[in-house]
This record gives C-alpha cells, sequence and structure tokens, in this order.
C-alpha cells in the first residue's frame, strides 16, 4: 500500500480537506469509515487498513476543542434614566405623576420588568389611589 497523504487521509474519513478537527470528530469520521470499510461489513483488508492509516496520520493534527467564535458584541441601547419614579398597582397598572396613565402589564411581575428594562424607578402601591381609580373608570 502507498502512503497517504494529509488531503488523502482526510478524504478517507470524510474530514473537510481545510480547517482544524478535535479528536473527536476524527474519532467519529474514523468509526463510521472504519464501520463501512471493515470486512465483516462488505469492506475489504486494504479498506479497512487504508482508513486506520488515515487514524493514525491525522491523530497528532487534531485539537483539543475547537476555540469559540469570537462573539460579536452587540451594544445595547443605552436605556434613559429618568427622575420619574412609576406607581405599580396590584393589578399591574402603571401610573406616572399626578396619576397619568402608562398602561396595563396585566402582572405586578411584568410591570416591575417593564420598568427595570425600560430604566424606571418604580414603587408598588397596595392600592389604588382615588385619580388613579377615577383614570382607570374613565378609560
Amino acid at each position: 500500500m502507498t502512503k497517504l497523504t494529509k488531503p488523502q487521509a482526510r478524504k478517507v474519513l470524510g474530514i473537510p480537506p481545510k480547517g482544524e478537527f478535535t479528536l473527536e470528530m476524527l474519532q467519529s469520521a474514523w468509526r463510521e469509515a472504519a464501520k463501512a470499510a471493515h470486512p465483516d461489513n462488505g469492506g475489504t483488508d486494504e479498506k479497512i487498513i487504508k482508513v486506520n492509516a488515515a487514524r493514525d496520520l491525522l491523530q497528532p493534527m487534531a485539537v483539543e476543542t475547537l476555540a469559540e467564535p469570537k462573539a460579536t458584541t452587540k451594544r445595547k441601547p443605552k436605556v434613559a434614566k429618568s427622575t420619574a419614579v412609576l406607581t405599580i398597582s396590584p393589578e399591574g397598572h402603571l401610573f406616572g405623576e399626578s396619576d397619568q396613565y402608562v398602561g396595563n402589564c396585566r402582572s405586578v411581575a411584568a410591570a416591575i420588568a417593564y420598568c427595570a428594562a425600560s430604566g424606571w424607578s418604580y414603587r408598588q402601591s397596595s392600592e389604588l389611589t382615588d385619580g388613579q381609580r377615577r383614570v382607570l373608570e374613565a378609560g
């Protein structure tokens, strides 16, 4: 049998012709190629010898793990901090200063999350004020 080159070895095992590969990738490729080339599965002695030689040739080139691709740093938009404090009702309604209705988040937890994501300060109230009640009734 003639000696394999590295490109031929990659081809025998089905490893891409360029780029790094891990030891785990090499072992997996070898197992698949060995199953197909083994004499018990319809292959020949020559084929299994070639598959094993390809594995042995490429093993020193394998890396432990592939480097993680560099994450592109997406900058989060800066949230304008407000000096106003929103009031969260027990039902999840949001009110600004002077009982100005901001919206309904349907739950206190959702309202808190909205305030945190938006950069608003908040306080929770245990019940609606008369002004807040009038605003909700009018709407």
